[in-house]
């Protein structure tokens, strides 16, 4: 799968030149010693300009993260619109040319059900943060996670497989790209093993609660914690500790939470009234998911319609344990 290259043939074949598996991790706003430029500041992902985006405007300008076009019709509601995928980057140098990649995933839509999903690429010029990459995900595809390996993007994502609707994607797997001799950010297969969405894939992980809903993040003090082991959910939901089993559904990602065993130590408000409203959205979750590598849990809202809960992935601390 293609994408935009480096730009000037020069400066692709520079690029090309540095696909050797080492592979030089770098830290926000640090640049590469062996260039002896000044660092430069982490690329300002919510308001940059991209290009190259299908059915969008030759360059977009996010603003705080989003992009609106003209109304289809005049009056209509419905309108182009490119989204960033917040609190998401993978950070390191694509190629082992020693210049620093950020990778970041946006989100079209064209006024339909349909969203397509793209990693695009900035690097460190040396002068500011240019664009050197684009590939399209897909429709609907859910990222779980990103890393820079081996001069190879590497990216885990939930795509719908054969059999799977467009709405409830069950593919497990994991995607790469790299730049090829031309300077073009091509998809190769990395060979790695897939799977299908279910519970049981989360496995050992903890997550932290991060977001009640739509634009209502969580209180960062005290943690609720969600842990998830093959059929049992369990942590703590900011006062108490909690545990439950959890049941896969027929679709990818769909699951029933059981009744919750939950320990009865008093707290002060409004801790106690963030841990029942937490119990009760959990009780409630009936889908589970990935949005920018957090967890999502799908529930029904019952003033607002269906809304999610994202969690980000963390340690536990002791006294969740």
């Amino acid at each position: 799968m293609g994408g935009a290259g480096r730009g000037p043939v020069s400066q692709r074949a520079d690029r090309a030149s540095g696909l050797a598996p080492l592979v030089l991790l770098l830290t926000v706003g640090v640049a590469a010693c062996d260039r002896g430029s000044a660092p430069l500041t982490e690329p300002d992902l919510p308001n940059h300009a991209y290009t190259g985006l299908p059915g969008m405007p030759s360059t977009i300008e996010l603003d705080e993260g989003r992009w609106n076009g003209e109304a289809f019709q005049p009056g209509g509601a419905s309108r182009p619109s490119v989204t960033l995928l917040p609190d998401f980057r993978v950070r390191g140098d694509l190629g082992g040319d020693g210049r620093a990649d950020v990778v970041a995933v946006l989100a079209t839509n064209s006024g339909g059900s349909g969203e397509l999903v793209h990693a695009v690429v900035l690097s460190d010029s040396g002068s500011g943060w240019t664009q050197s990459g684009l590939a399209r995900l897909g429709d609907r595809v859910q990222v779980r996670g990103g890393r820079i390996a081996g001069g190879s993007l590497l990216l885990d994502v939930v795509e719908a497989g054969a059999d799977d609707a467009a709405c409830c994607p069950g593919r497990v797997l994991t995607r790469g790209w790299r730049f090829a001799a031309d300077g073009e950010f091509e998809e190769f297969d990395p060979g790695l093993p897939e799977t299908r969405l279910n519970w049981s894939l989360l496995g050992g992980s903890s997550w932290v609660l991060r977001s009640w809903g739509r634009n209502e993040p969580a209180a960062e003090s005290p943690d609720i914690i969600l842990r998830a082991e093959a059929g049992t959910v369990s942590g703590r939901s900011g006062c108490n500790q909690y545990r439950g089993g959890v049941e896969d559904g027929s679709a990818p990602g769909e699951i029933t939470i059981g009744e919750l065993a939950v320990t009865r130590m008093a707290c002060p408000e409004p801790r106690m009234a963030d841990e029942r409203r937490y119990l009760d959205q959990l009780r409630g979750a009936v889908k589970f998911g990935f949005f920018g590598g957090r967890l999502a849990l799908s529930y029904r809202d019952g003033e607002r319609g269906w809304d999610r809960m994202l969690f980000e992935s963390g340690t536990v601390p002791p006294a969740a344990q």
